[in-house]
């Protein structure tokens, strides 16, 4: 499996102060890398660092082994890189078809391409297909993480960076959330996955990555992890 998206000692700082320090780790295609950490710890600083949403102080970001450090962050969309955020997603004024819409904007001038992707996303989430009227501001929370995703699913990325998907949805949502991402990953995509939901985070992940106020305390296969050693690194332990 090829190495899609790579970080190496990626530092960020906010006013002197060193909230992510020397992050390096790999993500292949068809794989889930779970990035795990208790809040604070720089999960969401670091997904948008690797979004280019925030400036690096010092490390390298790179997307099959071309280096995008500096890349506009429309412009890692159209290289192939999809983020996700942790609040948000839609546009909630717009409704469910205008906001796919935008998703897909990079394939505006792609008719095959952009209808192709329409039809994946309401495959994959009919529900989408059933509201394509209504505002996405008229959703249900859970809802509208749905469209967020399918929103990103639009531009037909290689990498998906998702934080915190889960938030905000029901059991019943959060289990098809994760067969969804079961499924992306088994047709080749490569998912950088930041969550609280430890359990989901584990049942997904292939590797997992610890974060410990900024930088990497645990970096190996998630079936490697135990939980003692888990609780151990969080500071959940006795």
């Amino acid at each position: 499996m090829s190495v899609v998206l790579e970080l190496e000692g990626v530092c960020v700082s906010f006013g002197g102060r060193h909230v992510v320090q020397e992050v390096s780790l790999q993500v292949h295609a068809g794989r889930v890398v779970a990035l795990l950490g208790l809040n604070g710890a720089g999960k969401t600083v670091t997904a948008r660092a690797v979004a280019g949403l925030i400036p690096l102080r010092r490390g390298a970001v790179r997307l099959h082994g071309s280096e995008i450090t500096t890349t506009a962050a429309e412009a890692r969309v159209g290289l192939g890189l999809r983020h996700l955020p942790q609040v948000g997603g839609v546009v909630p004024d717009l409704t469910v078809a205008e906001n796919l819409r935008l998703g897909g904007y990079i394939l505006r001038r792609q008719t095959a391409g952009y209808a192709q992707a329409l039809a994946g996303v309401l495959g994959r989430f009919p529900l989408l297909a059933e509201r394509g009227d209504i505002r996405a501001g008229c959703l249900s929370a859970g809802q509208q993480r749905i469209l967020a995703l399918g929103r990103a699913l639009m531009a037909k990325p290689q990498v998906l960076i998702a934080d915190e998907p889960s938030a905000g949805l029901a059991p019943d949502a959060v289990a098809g959330l994760a067969e969804t991402i079961r499924d992306l990953s088994r047709e080749g995509l490569a998912i950088l996955l930041v969550e609280q939901n430890i359990s989901l985070a584990r049942s997904l992940a292939d590797e997992v990555v610890v974060l410990d106020r900024g930088a990497v305390v645990y970096r190996d296969s998630a079936a490697a992890l135990d939980d003692a050693r888990l609780a151990s690194l969080l500071g959940l332990g006795p």
